[in-house]
């Protein structure tokens, strides 16, 4: 309110007005805006960034935004080059519909990011089926060798798509998830011949995350699964 009430005590003719909004919209359009964004992003995180894109319950629609992005693109984001960033400084290394990974080996990476160890991404590759397309990449240089074993000791980016599901512990005909504490409707690998569910999943991340980004209303507010309306308004 304080600087409401000082813009409105001020007299500024429309003439000097207009010649204000001009010089600022010149001065901020002759502003190298990739160079300050690179700047800033360089004292702000000077080591990688290792980023887990974690899906569950979702239909994928900020998935669809980034694979649609142009700047970063997705071979940017899946090789780690970005204008802003600079080679390996971002590193989107799980994002199941994305990633190069798939099975076993994917949970690898899940089972590192939660556990706060040290991964070497071009030897799991090298025991994997995918393992050839990844050599090539890196052999290339695409994917700078030196970038291929992530440390997940220092942290990584949590980004959660979709929302996830905690059943009901209220006795009645509407409780779900068969007597157990979470649905099996979303579960992701399995351990001891059980599934892990992926409310599992997201605690055992979420020890480890420096920072944590819910992307779409599933992911914040719970989407259309956390609707409470049970019955049909009368009338």
């Amino acid at each position: 309110m304080a600087l409401l009430d000082t813009l409105k005590g001020l007299k500024m003719s429309r003439r000097d007005f207009m010649k204000l909004g001009i010089s600022s919209a010149v001065l901020l359009a002759t502003l190298d805006w990739r160079h300050i964004i690179r700047a800033f992003a360089k004292s702000a995180a000077p080591f990688e960034i290792p980023i887990v894109w974690f899906e569950s319950q979702d239909c994928a629609g900020e998935t669809s935004s980034i694979v649609q992005a142009v700047d970063p693109d997705l071979v940017d984001m899946l090789t780690g080059f970005t204008s802003v960033m600079g080679p390996g400084t971002v590193k989107l290394l799980f994002h199941e519909a994305i990633m190069l990974e798939f099975g076993e080996y994917s949970l690898e990476i899940l089972k590192a990011a939660a556990e706060g160890r040290k991964l070497d991404l071009l030897e799991l590759a090298r025991e994997s089926p995918f393992g050839k397309y990844y050599s090539e990449l890196v052999k290339a240089g695409v994917i700078p060798e030196e970038h291929t074993v992530v440390d997940f000791s220092k942290g990584f980016i949590l980004v959660l798509e979709g929302s996830f599901p905690v059943c009901s512990t209220e006795p009645g005909p509407r409780t779900t998830c068969m007597n157990r504490n979470e649905a099996l409707y979303c579960y992701i690998g399995e351990e001891h011949g059980k599934p892990v569910t992926c409310t599992e999943w997201v605690r055992r991340l979420l020890s480890n995350a420096l920072a944590v980004v819910a992307v779409g209303t599933c992911a914040a507010y719970g989407g259309i699964r956390s609707n409470k309306v049970l019955e049909v308004p009368p009338g």
